[in-house]
């Protein structure tokens, strides 16, 4: 039979392995992930990641086991911005510029120059000129006349509304049949 303080040491001993067990164990996962990788990419608030098939997304939080939060461009050149990005996707980090200067390029499709737009910070109706990121906020962009922003494009994943379209020019060629002309955008 043992005494209290035996019994006390056994309880105390018992618990140790218990830890010791429990820690060994999530080791041992931790190592088997990492020698298979198979450990979960790290996203972090901010950072801009890349699918292989093309599409960015900036990454704003968790959602939940599948999917984070972010806004992004599709492969396809589609702007999205939603809470249903699959996290098993994005796997490669890229830099801020890299994605900037995609977002900077869909901007300008969908914002030519002339198009009226209902401005992100004010509220009032401007014009767009030359669109910017910012010279001190980096990722909003700007309608700019000379060196004055004049209207807020994009901001905090958000494009601004549009409230009228310019109308595209039409261009028609007429190019000699069996020649080797060629047109391309620029």
């Amino acid at each position: 039979m043992y005494t209290q303080e035996q019994k006390k040491l056994i309880n105390e001993v018992l618990e140790e392995i218990s830890k010791n067990v429990y820690t060994l164990k999530f080791q041992a996962i931790q190592d088997f992930k990492e020698k298979h990788n198979l450990n979960e990419p790290m996203f972090e608030v901010g950072k801009c990641y890349k699918s292989e098939r093309g599409s960015v997304v900036c990454f704003t939080g968790n959602v939940d086991e599948i999917n984070i939060g972010g806004y992004g461009i599709l492969s396809d050149g589609y702007y999205y911005n939603d809470n249903f990005w699959n996290k098993n996707i994005y796997t490669t980090e890229i830099p801020r510029e890299e994605f900037n200067k995609m977002l900077l390029e869909y901007a300008e499709k969908k914002y030519p120059k002339g198009t009226k737009v209902k401005c992100l910070s004010d509220g009032k109706e401007q014009i767009v000129n030359i669109l910017e990121f910012g010279r001190t906020q980096k990722n909003t962009i700007f309608s700019y006349e000379g060196i004055r922003a004049v209207a807020t494009i994009f901001d905090d994943g958000k494009f601004a509304e549009i409230i009228e379209e310019v109308e595209q020019p039409t261009i028609i060629l007429k190019v000699p049949k069996g020649s080797n002309y060629r047109v391309e955008e620029v």
